[in-house]
């Protein structure tokens, strides 16, 4: 008897952000976690994800198993910019949100 297993993994992801510019983070660090799954997992992007304006996004990865299964899920991740900026000893404590573009989605 041989068995064949059919069952695509199933994933749940989480979001990233992302610094503006940056290169795009590999594909499985968005995995949160897997199941129905046969020997080792991977994972790449359907479609690059763009990382050159700052905002929340969405994408897609496709995760595979061993066995050849894979399945689609969505993605989100937020593209944030930092500002340079020069900080006073008598300016502390220092506030995120005034340093830190888009710092709402944090």
């Amino acid at each position: 008897i041989k068995v064949t297993d059919t069952t695509p993994p199933v994933v749940t992801t989480s979001a990233k952000v992302i610094l503006k510019d940056s290169a795009a983070p590999d594909a499985l660090s968005f995995i949160e976690s897997v199941t129905e799954l046969t020997g080792a997992v991977t994972a790449v992007y359907e479609n690059p994800i763009d990382t050159t304006t700052a905002g929340e996004k969405s994408g897609k990865i496709v995760v595979s198993d061993s066995s050849g299964n894979k399945t689609v899920v969505s993605i989100t991740y937020i593209v944030s910019e930092f500002e340079s900026v020069t900080i006073e000893a008598n300016e502390l404590p220092i506030i995120p949100e005034k340093i830190i573009k888009n710092y709402h989605y944090f």
